[in-house]
């Protein structure tokens, strides 16, 4: 109404635009219906061709659409590293659905994970309201865009696609606040305070089967050359880590004509093998290009940490060997590592182990290449590596507590070490290690570490005597004594002879085992290690039983056991009398066998392990067999049998349930003596030791 109109006069005109006109004089009380109509907007990107193996992602957001009441989340986060699909599973589910949501569909790309070319908050709200405005009208201030997009879609049903996103702040203001619209978050991170304060339920996206990582490449590329080279495929899809966008760039590449066995050469160089997954045409579906988002993002010291995970060899690594190695606290560690797994740079293969993604382990190295300088790179794996050997040592220390231990120096003992309340628990970080045990070997061999190179198989000998991981063995003591030779060690020289004797012994390669006995011998010999120079006499004599050369194994034994008695070891005393007795029933000397062994339990009684008698009972077992007092072949064997199950070690179970076996059959209890071959025949083949032949033609019918 003008200004200058006189009191009670009335004016026609009106500002702005309207569709419905109605003239009044007087207008007591004004009623504004909304009846705004607003565009529909359809704004999903196109749908992926093919699309496999996403059936239980498909059936949660089926799931998720379909629950309703106040406690029904509105939001849900599809979670995964770059590449591997996120964008794709959720515009495909979308354009299945869209019928659902008759008042259409919003898309952004919030680009979260460019360095440069994120999104804010406010930036995504422009492109969200200009889908129903036009720019002009769009009002400044982020507040205002926030109220204005929610008046928007209030009441409306509607589903809001946001894509990449990088930080709950820049997803929280563009949600629409009303049970009517649904939002569809994909993001590398796991976005937790959506989950808290939003109630967002999240479903995590990970790389495809093996399997289904082929199909994958036949259905882009066709099935020609996949069917016609499937080992070259299945070999192209393990380069790709099963990782969907790696699959696509290279499902490309076989459309032009190449052959998958071609592309796996030219991915078989790991250095190269992201410059191979590279779009020319697109450098942002390289897969470089897609990680290097996440990475840049990243607070200085957590993307430090992303580089120096690239550095062992190994398959995972511990929450406590990433401090080692980044030379933090575990509480540190504790907090990059977890932002590395919520940006989906890094996986949780167990409780508080960690392990990276093939590709990007490739892509982490690169970036340690060019951002840690070689001495640094160096430095942070010698660490590893001595954090590696003194938790090793103090493992097996609780393993054998009275055995003769390789002596590290203890002013370099590095700050928190694992903790071992008793065997077991020692056993499993063993396990749980191993394999970056045996790759610590060989890597600090290769950087030129030889110190440590032979230090690490010397401290895992009494783990590989319980556990017989023969390759294992065989080759981290090989590298560990050119490591020895190179340093001119010939104390460890002694111990590493001594060590991988032992495997081949175990596998029954006498000539193998009998030349790094004499080898051994000698250099116990020039050390002056009397103690060494009986471990050696010992199983010399025990490869002599091996091959029935009973004679020659007693001369061996008796000279080990007088040096252990001159020098007062007990322990080597009694393993000694052990193998001694088993040489003397090798040539019927029965009596003297039990006399033999009977000094050895009481040598090894006092220890107060009773894994120290376990061996000796189940020798004293076999010396009553062979003299046909079964019962007490009987009992002692159970007893030896329940201690090494006690502390599962597996191989002693092996050999206690033949010998039980054997003796059941001698007292005509057949079926009894069955189940205990039985029982050892499973062992030994889960083991791959060659006595489960011998047993298996036993229980041939």
């Amino acid at each position: 109404m003008g200004a200058d109109l006189d009191e009670g006069a009335t004016d026609n005109r009106m500002s702005g635009q309207a569709t419905n006109v109605v003239q009044a004089r007087d207008i007591s009380t004004l009623h504004i219906e909304n009846t705004i109509r607003l565009p529909v907007p359809r704004q999903l990107p196109p749908d992926t061709v093919p699309f496999v193996d996403r059936e239980s992602v498909l059936e949660g957001l089926t799931s998720w659409l379909t629950e309703s009441g106040e406690d029904a989340p509105g939001h849900v986060v599809v979670a995964g590293i770059g590449g591997v699909g996120k964008t794709a599973i959720a515009a495909h589910w979308a354009h299945g659905v869209r019928d659902q949501f008759p008042d259409g569909e919003l898309y952004i790309d919030l680009r979260g994970y460019h360095a440069n070319d994120s999104l804010s908050a406010e930036e995504a709200l422009n492109e969200l309201l200009c889908a129903f405005l036009p720019a002009d009208r769009v009002p400044f201030g982020l507040a205002a865009k926030v109220g204005l997009y929610r008046s928007l879609l209030r009441e409306r049903r509607m589903l809001v696609l946001l894509d990449n996103a990088a930080t709950v702040d820049q997803v929280r203001p563009l949600l629409p606040g009303t049970s009517t619209c649904r939002v569809l978050i994909t993001s590398r991170s796991r976005l937790t305070g959506l989950a808290t304060r939003e109630g967002a339920h999240r479903l995590p996206l990970d790389v495809l089967p093996p399997d289904r990582a082929v199909d994958l490449l036949r259905q882009v590329s066709g099935p020609e050359w996949i069917d016609a080279e499937p080992d070259a495929t299945n070999e192209l899809a393990r380069f790709c880590g099963y990782l969907p966008l790696a699959l696509r760039i290279v499902a490309e590449r076989l459309v032009t004509g190449q052959r998958p066995s071609e592309l796996v050469e030219e991915l078989a160089e790991e250095h190269e093998r992201l410059d191979a997954l590279t779009s020319e045409e697109d450098d942002f579906s390289s897969v470089r290009t897609v990680f290097s988002w996440s990475y840049r993002i990243l607070p200085p010291p957590v993307a430090r940490m992303f580089r120096l995970l690239s550095l062992p060899a190994g398959t995972d690594l511990s929450l406590a060997a990433a401090a080692a190695l980044a030379d933090v606290s575990r509480a540190e560690a504790r907090r990059q590592l977890g932002v590395l797994v919520g940006a989906h740079l890094l996986h949780e293969s167990g409780p508080r182990r960690y392990r990276l993604h093939d590709l990007l382990r490739v892509y982490s190295a690169e970036c340690a290449e060019v951002d840690e300088t070689e001495a640094d790179r160096r430095a942070a794996m010698r660490r590893l590596h001595t954090w590696l050997l003194y938790s090793t040592e103090k493992a097996v220390s609780v393993l054998y507590p009275n055995r003769f231990r390789y002596p590290l120096e203890q002013s370099q003992v590095p700050r928190a070490l694992p903790e071992f309340a008793d065997p077991r628990q020692a056993l499993q970080w063993c396990d749980d290690e191993s394999g970056n045990l045996v790759a610590a070997v060989r890597q600090a061999a290769d950087s030129g570490d030889h110190d440590l190179a032979y230090r690490l198989p010397v401290v895992l000998f009494g783990y590989f005597v319980v556990r017989k991981p023969w390759d294992d063995w065989i080759t981290s003591f090989g590298i560990g004594l050119a490591s020895a030779r190179r340093l001119g060690e010939r104390d460890a020289q002694a111990w590493l002879l001594s060590g991988i004797a032992l495997p081949h012994l175990d596998r029954r390669e006498f000539d193998a085992a009998i030349g790094y006995l004499r080898q051994a011998l000698d250099a116990w010999r020039d050390t002056g290690q009397r103690w060494g120079e009986a471990w050696a006499l010992r199983d010399l004599g025990e490869a002599c039983c091996q091959q029935e050369r009973f004679a020659e194994a007693v001369d061996h034994l008796e000279r080990a056991v007088a040096i252990a008695a001159e020098i007062g070891d007990r322990a080597g005393e009694a393993d000694a009398r052990v193998y001694l007795a088993g040489a003397c029933c090798g040539l019927g000397r029965f009596d003297e066998a039990l006399s033999c062994v009977q000094i050895a339990l009481d040598l090894r009684s006092g220890t107060g392990d009773s894994r120290d008698v376990a061996g000796v009972l189940n020798t004293m077992s076999r010396v009553y067999r062979h003299l046909e007092r079964f019962d007490a072949a009987l009992e002692h064997g159970n007893r030896a049998l329940e201690i090494w199950h006690g502390v599962d070690y597996r191989h002693g179970e092996a050999v206690v349930h033949e010998n039980l076996g054997e003796t059941l059959s001698l007292a005509g209890r057949t079926d009894e003596a069955r189940s205990h071959f039985g029982a050892a025949l499973a062992i030994f083949e889960e083991l791959g030791d060659p006595r489960a032949d011998g047993i298996r033609d036993r229980l041939a019918p």
